[in-house]
């Protein structure tokens, strides 16, 4: 088993110096490291562009949501301050009925 972790960590030091080795490259040659720099930021842009308008979409979306929660919450209120109104049966049935045509033109 611990032969087994010295070959991965023979493999990690390989990667380690060929990263130290392209660093190296990379720091004295600028003009090849723009042009990586260019190339990384020409083929991600369009995937953040992508992913961009879609976090847009969502928070549309989760707007819709709140407001539509928000008159939920509106309508619960009106509907158990109507069921505790001291006024009698009268308002409370009226108020009952009022919100069923509400709810009858919202559909």
């Amino acid at each position: 088993m611990l032969h087994g972790f010295a070959r991965l960590d023979g493999f990690f030091l390989n990667v380690k110096e060929g990263v130290d080795e392209m660093i190296k490259f990379l720091a004295n040659e600028p003009s090849v490291g723009l042009f990586f720099v260019e190339q990384h930021a020409r083929t991600s842009m369009p995937y953040l562009l992508g992913l961009k308008d879609k976090v847009g979409e969502k928070i549309h979306e989760v707007t819709l949501h709140t407001e539509d929660i928000e008159d939920s919450i509106c309508s619960v209120r009106y509907v158990v301050t109507a069921t505790t109104d001291t006024e009698g049966d009268e308002l409370t049935s009226s108020n009952l009925r009022d919100a069923q045509v509400d709810k009858t033109v919202m559909t």
